[in-house]
């Protein structure tokens, strides 16, 4: 059906016969005014023929500007496929000779102080030539460059370097930290390049891992768990270098206990009980024995340490320590000091006699004889010539011996029997230096008997005890007045001697003084009437100053804490101005200017409480070096 054909069928007009038209005639007909046919848009068919024709070349051209669109989208989208090529090729042929190849070597076993050599490559795998390589490697702590060993990082530049060419890097490293730990090292390169379109450098970084599996030296240290008092026993040190070098300039040192007599040793014992090595071969081993005995308190454990470290280039590494432990079994010679009524805590005070028990008991089968009982006076606080007892004392050993002639009991002490030794000893008046170098008392007493029960390798029987006490504080307390103050930060004025009406000025100085830690220290006392507070003062020693209450007339000054060491170094002083107007009453008499003061405070060490007080300043008691005559009566008006 044409165009024709269906308007007409749309609109009710339908064609006058089913065959189709002619189309020259068609093309022939010419539109008519007969009313007889329908045209709903009052047009006739020539108009309708003329609409069609006008509308086909409008289509043509449309379909033309489509074609044209589509033509231009597809050449962009080739033209930006072109550029993009030859962008990546670009960026391929520039960026790939970034990836260099850079790797670090190392040995597969690594022991702490033996010498290894790490290795940096670094390879050119591009098509460029890499200007002015610099290469660096960095250690972690516990890993040292032998040849530097106070660096960390090694820098290097090198020469520019050519595709497919490798450069390497050797380092001499040394662990001297821990074995069993993993160590990282860092290895760096910085690169720039030919072409003047990539100016700036590049960096690559690798990291390797490694652990130090042990150590280059084996230390193995052996001795018996348990001993007495006396019994002789060896400490066994075998050590081994486990490497495939020989170990050079090697030193075994032994951390001996107080108290530890070294009766022998299989190789000499150089100074602070050590032993040098000057080679030990790869694989080598040795032995050091060490003799001797110990005296110590019962049940007590002592420790022995043996440490080994060579030199290794100019370093000292540390290589092995060792440490065993060793109990005190108790003696058959029991021995016990006591303190006579001693405190809780056991605190002791400069200048007081103290009085002390030796109780000695055979706790075996078998006679102890000929005994000698001595006590070791720990420190210098203790009056020597103050001590007594029974026994005597030797000036050049400092030590105090019983023997049987003294103490007939000495003589054979018979199994399972005990008796007591008394004696007493005064402390120093000691200063506040001599608190903060020793801060407890210590006595120690021992007993020995040269009978040794068949069962104990012992050269002797020995029973040991000692006694500590603590040293408790002294703090002391003092005021004084000055019209002319010493200090420059102060002055005072008016004239002496007072007048009535006039008012004249003092400076009141509180100083502590001590030995000692003391807590909540509080100093107490009040200005006389008339005599009135100025508000100039200067501390020292402390950060604290006195305050005054107004109302009451009272001064008080607080501190919270006073250390031995504060006041070995500065004595706490307040230094206060005050002001007194005479009176009428006071004509021709003298005055008070500040009552007693009292401190109270608590003892650190026992916490015992403490209450001290001085006696009030007159217008008599002033301190100043020249005084006139009458200074301290109140001349008339």
């Amino acid at each position: 059906m044409s165009l024709e054909d269906l308007e007409k069928e749309l609109y009710g007009q339908r064609p006058t016969h089913t065959s189709t038209p002619n189309p020259v005639s068609q093309n022939k007909e010419t539109p008519t005014s007969n009313p007889s046919r329908f045209d709903p848009w009052g047009t006739g068919g020539a108009q309708t023929t003329l609409s069609r024709d006008t509308n086909a070349p409008h289509t043509n051209s449309t379909q033309k500007t489509g074609v044209m669109g589509r033509g231009i989208l597809l050449g962009g989208i080739i033209v930006l496929l072109v550029l993009m090529g030859f962008a990546g090729y670009y960026l391929y042929q520039y960026f790939t000779t970034k990836d260099i190849v850079l790797s670090i070597a190392t040995p597969e076993k690594i022991s702490v102080g033996e010498p290894f050599t790490a290795k940096l490559s670094f390879e050119n795998i591009s098509t460029k030539k890499l200007i002015a390589p610099k290469i660096s490697l960095a250690l972690p702590e516990g890993v040292v460059f032998v040849d530097s060993p106070d660096k960390r990082t090694q820098e290097a530049d090198i020469h520019d370097v050519n595709p497919q060419e490798t450069i390497q890097m050797e380092y001499a490293l040394l662990v001297v930290g821990k074995s069993q730990q993993a160590y990282e090292l860092d290895g760096s390169v910085s690169y720039g390049y030919e072409s003047a379109s990539l100016a700036s450098r590049f960096d690559k970084g690798v990291s390797t891992s490694l652990v130090a599996m042990d150590t280059v030296l084996g230390l193995e240290v052996t001795a018996p768990e348990k001993t007495i008092n006396g019994e002789e026993f060896d400490i066994n040190t075998r050590y081994q270098n486990t490497s495939d070098h020989d170990l050079a300039s090697t030193t075994i040192a032994f951390t001996l206990p107080k108290g530890f007599i070294i009766t022998g040793s299989s190789v000499p014992l150089g100074k602070d009980t050590t032993v040098s090595i000057q080679t030990i071969p790869a694989h080598g081993e040795g032995m050091i024995t060490v003799s001797g005995y110990m005296v110590g308190d019962e049940y007590s454990y002592f420790t022995t340490q043996v440490d080994a470290r060579a030199q290794i280039g100019g370093i000292i590494v540390p290589l092995m320590s060792k440490t065993i432990s060793i109990s005190i079994l108790p003696s058959p010679l029991a021995v016990t000091i006591t303190r006579d009524r001693a405190t809780t805590p056991d605190v002791v005070y400069a200048g007081n006699r103290i009085s002390y028990q030796i109780r000695i008991e055979n706790t075996g089968d078998i006679p102890l004889v000929d005994a000698i009982a001595q006590i070791t006076l720990d420190n210098s606080l203790f009056d020597i010539p103050s001590i007594q007892g029974t026994g005597s004392f030797d000036e050049g050993t400092k030590l105090y011996t019983w023997t049987a002639a003294q103490v007939e009991a000495l003589k054979a002490i018979t199994p399972h029997t005990a008796f007591s030794i008394p004696f007493s000893i005064m402390l120093k008046n000691i200063q506040t230096q001599d608190i903060l170098q020793q801060k407890n008392i210590r006595i120690r007493a021992q007993v020995t008997s040269p009978t040794v029960s068949p069962l104990v390798s012992a050269k002797e029987t020995i029973g040991v005890s000692q006694v500590e006490s603590k040293l408790g504080g002294a703090l002391g307390f003092s005021q004084q007045a000055y019209f002319k103050e010493p200090l420059s930060d102060i002055t005072n004025n008016g004239s002496l001697p007072p007048r009535v009406g006039s008012p004249i000025q003092y400076t009141l100085h509180w100083k502590l003084d001590g030995m000692g830690d003391f807590s909540n220290s509080t100093v107490r006392a009040t200005l006389s009437p008339g005599v009135s507070w100025t508000g100039k003062l200067k501390v020292s020693g402390t950060d604290v100053v006195p305050t005054y209450n107004t109302r009451t007339q009272e001064i008080v000054w607080s501190i919270p804490l006073l250390t031995a060491t504060s006041m070995a170094s500065t004595t706490p002083e307040a230094v206060f101005q005050v002001t007194f107007t005479p009176s009428t009453q006071n004509s021709g008499s003298t005055f008070e200017i500040i009552s007693d003061a009292r401190i109270t405070s608590t003892e650190v060490v026992s916490q015992k409480q403490i209450s001290t007080s001085v006696k009030g300043i007159t217008s008599r008691q002033l301190q100043d070096e020249k005084l006139p005559e009458g200074y301290y009566r109140v001349l008339p008006k």
